[in-house]
Parts: C-alpha cells; structure tokens; sequence
C-alpha cells in the first residue's frame, strides 16, 4: 500500500521522459497520491503503541556474510501527518504552477522527484 506513494511520482517521472504532457502526468501523479495518502489517514487508527500501521517489510537482499537488507515502509501517529503534507504541498504546487513556464518537463520532473524523496524519507 504505501509502495504506491513512491511509484506514482517515479511513473509520472518516466511518463514525462516519454513525452506525455508535462503538468498533466504532474497533476494526476501528485493528486492519485494525494487521494491515496488522504485514504491511509482515514484508515489510520490510533492505538498509541507507538507501532506502525499499513506496515511493508520484505527481504530485499540476502549475502552469505552480512546481515539481510529489508525493504521497510510503516506509517505511524508521526509521519502520518508529514506525508499528508508532502503530497497536499506537492499537488498544490504543481496546480499553481503557470502554463507557460520554460523547460516544463525539466521543472515537473524534479517536483515529482522531490516529492518521491521527501515521501521516501517520511516512510
């Protein structure tokens, strides 16, 4: 479930390399994971355990030797509300944008990257 937080924004980033509009591929990429994000938060039930919800935790990698690498994703009561932020300021930003701005597939892809990172960060 909150895989799909990171792939809309790196999908839309490959869309605008191929050519699709620019704002458009911005828009639904940034609105898809602003609706997603807001359905996590009213699925969210607070326990105050202090553990996570919608939690995502796989064996990425396994070397003879080392500990294993785990891909780890989880909301909980704290980054909750940041990755609400992060898609609401995403989507806002993108929306505000004017039409007619300059290198538009250069300034959408690196919005839609930075959201990814800051989303990335906050799970």
């Amino acid at each position: 479930m909150l895989t799909l937080l990171l792939l809309l924004p790196a999908a839309a980033i490959v869309a605008i390399l191929f050519k699709a509009p620019p704002k458009g591929a911005a828009l639904l990429a940034s609105g898809a994971n602003l609706l997603w994000s807001l359905g996590l938060a009213l699925q969210y039930i607070p326990q105050g355990t202090g553990r996570y919800q919608f939690e995502e935790n796989t064996l990425w990698a396994s070397l003879p030797g080392l500990p294993p690498i785990h891909y780890h994703l989880g909301l909980d009561g704290i980054n909750l509300p940041l990755v609400l932020l992060a898609t609401l300021v995403t989507f806002a930003a993108v929306w505000v944008t004017p039409a007619g701005i300059t290198r538009s597939r250069e300034f959408f892809g690196y919005v839609l990257l930075i959201s990814l990172g800051i989303i990335g960060a906050f799970l």
